[in-house]
This record gives structure tokens, C-alpha cells and sequence, in this order.
């Protein structure tokens, strides 16, 4: 863990994963990972398959560097996954529509699904008190 805190990523591979996802974000279910084993790919969703949820921004034009400190954190998530003082399973979702997790997808056929019910849980949107 030390290690990952004092050499970061390169920064030229982050921009590259940066301009991946920009290519691909438009796809309804894509994935941006380095070409390394030390980091966690991040997986997200389209815009289109987003909808009008409320507490998604999707176009937001920070979301190119939000996907490198997502990469960045992957990186410290996957070196948790050995660690019994942390949890089972971690995860960052982000509002843009994207997220890593420590739990391993088996395809990206999961992505949609995955996102949806991260979404739909209680930490992230609140339920409603009328329901």
C-alpha cells in the first residue's frame, strides 16, 4: 500500500485510459482498464441507458478526470483485496456514470445490471419516506 501512495500511476497511461473512455462512452456498456494487473478496471454505462435519473451527470465535462482518480483509487482497491482488516467487497460509483469494485464482474453483459442496483441502494439514493 505504501508503495502505491508513493509511485503513483503514469500519468501518460491515465491520459490514454482518459481518451478511451471518452471514445467509448457512448457505447451502453463499456470498460477502460491499464495495461497492467496492479489496478482495477472501471466499467460504465451510456448516457441513453442512463436516462433522466435525476442524480446522474453523465455529460459532465469533469468526468474524463474523474475516470483517472477512479483508476487512481482501483489501484488501492485492489491492493485492499488481500487485506482481512477491510470489507468483502469495495466499490466507487460515481454520478457519471461509471464504477470500480473490488467484486470482479464476469462479463461486460453485467455492467447495466451491476450499475442499476448500486444506483437503487439506500446509501446512494435515499428511498422514499412515502413508500
Amino acid at each position: 500500500m505504501q508503495a502505491a501512495l508513493e509511485q503513483p500511476l503514469d500519468i501518460d497511461v491515465l491520459r490514454k485510459a482518459s481518451q478511451r473512455y471518452l471514445s467509448q462512452r457512448h457505447q451502453q456498456a463499456w470498460r477502460v482498464a491499464l495495461p497492467n494487473r496492479r489496478t482495477l478496471p472501471v466499467f460504465g454505462i451510456s448516457g441513453s441507458v442512463a436516462g433522466d435519473n435525476p442524480i446522474l451527470l453523465v455529460d459532465d465535462p469533469l468526468a474524463a478526470d474523474e475516470l483517472m482518480a477512479t483508476l487512481e483509487l482501483g489501484y488501492l482497491l485492489n491492493l485492499t483485496q488481500h487485506d482481512r482488516d477491510f470489507a468483502e467487497r469495495m466499490q466507487y460509483i460515481s454520478r457519471s456514470g461509471f464504477f470500480t469494485s473490488t467484486l470482479p464482474l464476469r462479463d461486460e453483459s453485467q455492467v447495466i445490471t451491476h450499475y442499476s442496483q448500486a444506483l437503487s441502494a439506500p446509501v446512494v439514493y435515499p428511498p422514499d419516506p412515502a413508500k
